[in-house]
């Protein structure tokens, strides 16, 4: 045989490796929808920091906002340990401390820009009921 028959069957054979393997990742996706989600955080620290992005209207799973965070500590440390290796404990603890802290002014933020749109919201509710729609429907409306 040829080297072009011998590349044209070894794609023959990896389509169809890769065209079940497709097929099974479906399943797979599906069955884990199934299940229960599974928390790897202690306690009430998960219902915790649920709360807290929440607040700051940060749509992440607690595990996925830890991971995140733990990727900017991991990045900050190897970003300090080639460019200022002497930086590299003060990086690692300002980017420990902006985690908590960048979250508390997010949800101050939230909290403002959900105080400055009541006003508007109220309103729109008013005009809702004064144009003869019930509760639910002004509401519904307005979200």
């Amino acid at each position: 045989m040829t080297m072009s028959a011998l590349v044209i069957v070894g794609g023959f054979v990896l389509a169809g490796f890769l065209v079940r393997a497709a097929m099974r990742a479906t399943v797979r996706d599906r069955s884990r929808e199934l299940e229960p989600p599974r928390t790897l955080l202690p306690g009430r620290s998960g219902e915790y920091i649920a709360a807290a992005l929440a607040r700051a209207d940060i749509d992440l799973s607690p595990e996925a906002a830890l991971k995140w965070w733990g990727l900017a500590v991991g990045a900050a440390a190897w970003f300090a340990l080639v460019l200022a290796p002497p930086l590299l404990v003060p990086a690692i603890a300002a980017v420990l401390i902006a985690g908590p802290v960048s979250l508390r002014l997010r949800s101050h933020h939230a909290d403002s820009a959900a105080r400055a749109a009541l006003p508007g919201v109220l309103d729109h509710v008013v005009a809702q009921l004064r144009a003869g729609g019930s509760v639910i429907e002004a509401v519904q409306v307005t979200a």
